[in-house]
């Protein structure tokens, strides 16, 4: 009554099951949405790389009092603008 049990030959050449659970994954998503998905995340990345680029670099390349007297000029700067465009708004 037991039987025995041969171990599956392993075939390099078939897909594994990582692969065919990535490719099964990818069957399943609409393209057009994932074409706009990575176009918005790289958007996003470049976006912040142009707002923050200057306070990045002053970070790696400045003193800690540079840095406390860009932001305090900086928050009064912006303070100034609103102030003065608050009639326009």
């Amino acid at each position: 009554w037991p039987k025995c049990i041969q171990a599956p030959i392993h075939n390099p050449y078939q897909n594994s099951s990582k692969s065919r659970i990535v490719s099964s994954v990818f069957q399943n998503l609409d393209m057009k949405t994932l074409r706009l998905v990575i176009i918005f995340t790289l958007q996003g990345i470049l976006k912040h790389g142009l707002t923050e680029a200057d306070k990045i670099v002053l970070s790696a390349l400045a003193g800690s009092y540079d840095q406390g007297v860009y932001a305090l000029a900086a928050s009064y700067g912006g303070l100034a603008a609103r102030v003065l465009l608050q009639p326009i708004e």
